[in-house]
Formats: structure tokens, C-alpha cells, sequence
């Protein structure tokens, strides 16, 4: 899913940049956790596919395309990783939900990035490796003559370990 909103109006748009925020860091549900004490082995290299993998309607305000691979690092429960060059940090936490997210303030403008999901450990019975689920969730404003101009692009992804 993939939405664009453009909004002349800065009260409604600090709302909307606002909501954006506390959405991709509100929890996943009940059950979040703690951050991890024995933490899954979420470290490693993934291959991503995307539901909707374009973000095109957001490239006028500089965004990229979502990554198609991620190198996650971890040390105790924090996790790392990077996107477009861009550090995120974040908690994996007891259940195996993990939180990831940056934000920046390029050109004049704001930008944020998130990750959120949950790690999934090898099944033998479906002969699958290590794999992440979750959402990528980019936010983009950058100030215009008649207002600032904002997008949001979001999309659920599969990651396989590799």
C-alpha cells in the first residue's frame, strides 16, 4: 500500500507527520515484549520481497526504492541496520518482534524510516530457512512555496536469510 498526501496546511501536516511517527512505533500488538534477554539469532543478510515494492509516487521528495537486501547486526537486543546509507536502530524483544528506525532532516525537509516485524526461525517441516516478516514504512516532507509536500510509502515484506 502506498499512499501520497500533499498538504498545504502546516498544523495538519505536523498531525499527519505526528501520526505517521507514533504508527510505526506503536507496538505490534500485544505481547510486544521486553527487549530480548535470549535474543533470536535475527543477525545475517535477507533478501526482500515486497508486496508493493515502487515507492515511485514519493521520488519527486528524494525517496528510494524499499531495500532489496538487508545486513542486520545485533548486540544483545539492539539491532542495526542500513538503508540507503541511512543507519536505523532499533529492540528485538522477547517474542521475536523487532523494531528498527531512523529519521533526518535533509534539505530543509524531514525524513523517516522504519522497520517493523518479527523474526521467524528455520522450519524443517516447511524446509525453510531463518525469514523476517513485517512493514517498511517511509515518510517524506519537504517544504514547498505553497506549503509543504508529504508522502508516505509502506509496503509488507518477506525476508529470506541467505
Amino acid at each position: 500500500m502506498m499512499a501520497k498526501v500533499t498538504t498545504p496546511d502546516r498544523r495538519l501536516g505536523a498531525m499527519v507527520a505526528a501520526a505517521a511517527v507514533l504508527a510505526a512505533l506503536s507496538p505490534l500488538g500485544c505481547g510486544e515484549g521486553r527487549p530480548c534477554g535470549k535474543c533470536a539469532p535475527i543477525e545475517g543478510r535477507y533478501a526482500l520481497a515486497y508486496e508493493v515494492a515502487d515507492g515511485g509516487e514519493c521520488r519527486s521528495l528524494g525517496a528510494s526504492q524499499p531495500p532489496s537486501e538487508l545486513e542486520i547486526s545485533r548486540f544483545g537486543s539492539t539491532v542495526r541496520t542500513q538503508v540507503d546509507g541511512v543507519e536505523l536502530t532499533g529492540t528485538l524483544y522477547d517474542l521475536g518482534n523487532f523494531s528498527l528506525g531512523a529519521t533526518g532532516a535533509p534539505d530543509g525537509g524531514w525524513d523517516s524510516l522504519f522497520l517493523r516485524g518479527y523474526y521467524l526461525p528455520p522450519s524443517a517441516s516447511a524446509d525453510a530457512g531463518a525469514r523476517i516478516r513485517g512493514t517498511y514504512s517511509a515518510s517524506y516532507r519537504r517544504p514547498r512555496p505553497a506549503g509543504d509536500e508529504r508522502c508516505l510509502v509502506e509496503s509488507n515484506f518477506l525476508g529470506a536469510k541467505h
